[in-house]
């Protein structure tokens, strides 16, 4: 009995957790990622800042998740009605190439 009360003392159940969730959890971080980038609105922000918020999170996704028309609507319904206007009429295919029209233009 004395050898598992030892073996209990040296435990670090945070360790344990951080390992446990390194491990299994995964998904649960992509998934966290999409819903804040769901999330994600310029307002009173500047397109600068607003993009930079914007690709730090897409930086954090998986390459399956990078791409697609997901991140390119998210990109644009998390803009404000000036930066909007200013991609009207403008034919960009991805959330990067909307950003490089964007910053051009501030």
């Amino acid at each position: 009995m004395d050898n598992l009360d030892v073996n209990l003392q040296c435990f670090c159940w945070e360790a344990w957790l951080v390992d446990f969730k390194a491990t299994f959890c995964m998904q649960d971080q992509a998934q966290d990622t999409l819903t804040r980038i769901g999330q994600l609105q310029q307002r009173s922000k500047s397109i600068t800042n607003y993009c930079m918020a914007f690709f730090e999170l897409k930086g954090k996704l998986g390459r399956a998740d990078m791409e697609g028309e997901y991140i390119k609507d998210r990109f644009w319904k998390g803009m404000n009605m000036a930066a909007m206007e200013a991609l009207v009429n403008t034919d960009y295919q991805t959330a990067e190439e909307a950003r490089n029209i964007l910053l051009h233009r501030e």
